[in-house]
């Protein structure tokens, strides 16, 4: 009976990481949304200190400890200037 019922996820959404998510889904709902320089600000931070961390998580499968964790990855980290990370 279970292969026969309708999964209650579109297919669309199985097996999404949280790399596919924002890349797909995210930012191109909000692009329309922010200014151009904004949008292209929030795509160089996720590539930069997203993705390389969380990016190939499944999306299903994130938890908060995973923020966590790239939160005090991120507190610890120094910025392309050289500098620490804001807030």
């Amino acid at each position: 009976i279970a292969d026969t019922m309708p999964s209650a996820r579109p297919p669309s959404a199985r097996g999404v990481t949280v790399s596919g998510y924002l890349r797909t889904r995210w930012l191109p709902t909000r692009e329309g949304r922010l200014r151009p320089t904004t949008s292209f600000r929030c795509e160089q931070m996720i590539d930069r200190y997203v993705l390389p961390h969380i990016g190939r998580v499944p999306l299903r499968s994130l938890t908060i400890t995973h923020l966590e964790d790239l939160y005090a990855l991120l507190r610890c980290s120094v910025s392309h200037h050289g500098g620490p990370l804001g807030p």
